[in-house]
Formats: structure tokens, sequence, C-alpha cells
């Protein structure tokens, strides 16, 4: 799944990068939305695929039966996990290929500090709170590499003018 989805990633960076370098708006807007689709719609087919053929993979990986239990028992944890990160692979690309690397530190400062706070609320629920608090890191990350897409997206000097 991670290799998957960071394949759209590399494809973001590839096209944002262009984009900035052109100081083309439209073509950094355009990037984001037809990656960002194509993304979606990859993310979903593996969570269905997740879904419908969760148990087959997990027989595949072992033959252990109390690993095979668990695993069972947050399979549906594992197929939401493309649909949660996804917006987060899209925004690393973009903010890689438009240089926001100084944002993206910050960011991943912002991001760990909320995780952890998550995490340590959620401690007391085990492994429930464990994937609670790591779709959170992806959320997180989502919502401060967005801001800060947005925030570069915005100013007028990156840029030309009329675009």
């Amino acid at each position: 799944m991670a290799n998957a989805l960071g394949g759209f990633d590399n494809v973001a960076e590839a096209l944002a990068g262009e984009a900035v370098g052109k100081k083309q708006r439209s073509l950094l807007k355009k990037t984001i939305i037809d990656v960002g689709s194509w993304a979606l719609l990859f993310s979903l087919l593996i969570s269905f695929l997740y879904i419908v053929f969760g148990n087959l993979i997990i027989n595949l990986i072992t033959n252990i039966d109390t690993v095979r239990a668990t695993a069972y028992q947050y399979l549906p944890y594992a197929a939401l996990l493309p649909i949660i990160t996804v917006t987060s692979f899209l925004f690393d690309g973009v903010a890689i290929g438009a240089h926001l690397f100084k944002e993206m530190r910050n960011s991943m400062i912002i991001t760990f500090v909320l995780c952890f706070l998550v995490w340590l609320s959620l401690s007391d629920y085990g492994n429930v709170g464990l994937w609670l608090s790591f779709y959170s890191f992806f959320i997180f990350r989502a919502i401060f590499l967005g801001y800060y897409i947005l925030r570069f997206y915005n100013a007028r000097n990156n840029f030309a003018m009329g675009d």
C-alpha cells in the first residue's frame, strides 16, 4: 500500500516541481487535482481489495493461527489506512516539488507532538489506540502540509503574473 501510494507521491513531486519551476499556479492546481484524483481512486481500490481479499492475504503471509486471528481482528483498520493516508502522501510530494523543506520539517515536528499526545491519551486502548494514533499522524500531516501548500499557492510572488 505504501509503495503504491508512494508512487503518486513521486508523480506529484515531479509535476509540482515542474509547475513551480515554470511559475504556473494553474499547472500546480491541475497537478494536485489530477494526481489527487488518481491517488484517491487507487486508495479506494486498495481498501476494497483489503476488505474482499484481506483474509486470503493474511493466510498467505502466515500459517500461525494466533497471528491470523489477531490480524483478522485488525483488518478493518488496515483496510481504512489507504484512504486515511492518501492526502498525506499527495501533499508530501507536492511539498517536495515546491521546495517547502522548512515547512515540511515544521509540519513533522507539530505532527509528532500531536500524534504523541493522541497516543498518550489512547494508550489504555491497546492496539486500537495505537491504530488511531497512527491514523492521527497521517491526518495531522495532511492538515499541516495542506496549510503550507495553500499558503505557498496563494503567495503572489511564487507565480507569474496572471496565472
